[in-house]
């Protein structure tokens, strides 16, 4: 890690160091797109130390499910675990939340912590795709909430409301969310 700045949060200096972090890793994957799936489920982890400075052992995991209830309708549930074990970390260090995909309503990792989870859900409609047009919009709504240990200040939540149109293009789903 190279910072410009020190930064000390909570009397723990952020400091340049080399680091090391071997982790295990396990990916599961049942969904039937890799872009805005209609059913399946999708689990990442690592469970790893961060061998630095100030070393800590750490959990990142994140998922979501999609249920398809009709033809052209799916719930589908998210969330987001990421721990340093209690430790309280260097503000680089700590986990985020923020930004696209994951609290929508906040700027990309605006939300630091030293343990971070959310969860939640929403429907999506695929109602809107008229056979034999370009343009086949999918519409979507979704909730999330946010625990943060912030060591000091103890655990906060933070809550995010989202709306969404999205269409399938040759470079990948793009969207207009409004959050």
């Amino acid at each position: 890690d190279r910072y410009s700045e020190p930064l000390t949060l909570e009397g723990i200096a952020a400091k340049s160091t080399p680091f090391v972090n071997p982790e295990v890793v396990g990916i599961l994957n049942t969904q039937d797109s890799g872009e805005l799936p209609t059913r399946g489920t999708r689990i990442n982890g690592s469970l790893g130390w961060s061998a630095r400075d100030r070393s800590f052992p750490y959990l990142r995991t994140d998922f979501d499910h999609f249920q398809p209830l009709r033809d052209t309708v799916s719930v589908f549930a998210l969330g987001n675990v990421a721990s340093g074990f209690g430790r309280n970390l260097t503000f680089y260090d700590q986990f985020t939340a923020g930004g696209l995909t994951q609290m929508d309503a906040y700027r990309y990792q605006e939300l630091h912590g030293n343990s971070v989870l959310t969860a939640g859900g929403g429907l999506v409609y695929r109602g809107l795709n008229l056979k034999n047009t370009a343009f086949r919009p999918f519409l979507a709504s979704w909730y999330e909430v946010a625990r943060l240990d912030l060591s000091e200040q103890g655990w906060q939540t933070r809550q995010s409301t989202s709306v969404g149109m999205f269409a399938p293009t040759p470079l990948g789903v793009t969207g207009l969310i409004l959050s």
